[in-house]
């Protein structure tokens, strides 16, 4: 089993191929783990509190999450690398989910807003 987090973990999910689950956790990192022994493969740091939720896109290219110091992650899945910040949230990011197609992400937050994204240059709509 995979002891990386030092708090509690609020969510994990399978990458689309299943070699990959994705962690978040209170202790603001995101892991990645090979599903298979849940080696750690990364610990991602760039969230400055809670991590919330953490998932793979539907294509399995990137990893987007969400967090209580207001911000929306993107980074790729391949590098490890956060590629775009967003703050649009006035408080902290509790949950996103992308639709079945991958063209759109929601995200929602305490300051009690849900915000539609277009995936593909992250506007919002």
């Amino acid at each position: 089993t995979g002891s990386r987090h030092k708090y509690p973990v609020f969510t994990a999910y399978y990458s689309p191929d299943g070699r990959k689950i994705v962690s978040a956790s209170k202790d603001c990192k995101i892991i990645i783990w090979n599903s298979e022994d849940l080696e750690c493969l990364k610990i991602l740091t760039d969230h400055e509190d809670t991590a919330f939720k953490a998932m793979f896109s539907p294509d399995g290219k990137w990893i987007v999450s969400c967090g209580s110091d207001d911000a929306i992650k993107i980074w790729d899945s391949e590098h490890y690398v956060c590629r775009e910040s967003i703050f649009n949230h006035n408080e902290g990011v509790i949950g996103i989910d992308f639709s079945q197609d991958g063209s759109k992400f929601v995200s929602f937050s305490k300051d009690k807003t849900t915000k539609i994204w277009n995936y593909k240059d992250m506007t919002c709509l």
